[in-house]
């Protein structure tokens, strides 16, 4: 059989290309590399939470995540206790110290 100069180009071309593509299956794979725990405690006396953390890797991009209530894990800003603390426990005395983009405190 043989093949003619245009398709075997056009198969040695798709060839490189596949071979070079990335990995889909590894693009958006994340990497659970430690687990732990954080204390947090609210600033307005509306209680406290041992919250459960992970360092995660993705591609070559390592942050934290902390568990939410309901199993969501959600990427921590900074320091994940202050995160949980803001967004859980003290979120309406926190959002009610908002004017705007400029914190009053």
């Amino acid at each position: 059989m043989k093949i003619s100069k245009f398709k075997a180009g056009a198969l040695l071309i798709l060839s490189s290309a596949v071979f070079f593509l990335p990995n889909a299956a590894s693009a958006g794979s994340k990497t659970i590399l430690d687990y732990g725990t954080t204390y947090s405690r609210s600033d307005f006396g509306n209680g406290n939470a041992v919250v459960k953390v992970r360092l995660v890797q993705e591609g070559s991009v390592r942050y934290w995540q902390m568990r939410l209530p309901g199993g969501f894990w959600d990427r921590c800003d900074g320091n994940c206790s202050e995160d949980y603390r803001l967004k859980l426990l003290d979120f309406w005395e926190e959002s009610s110290n908002f004017h705007g983009n400029v914190r009053n405190r």
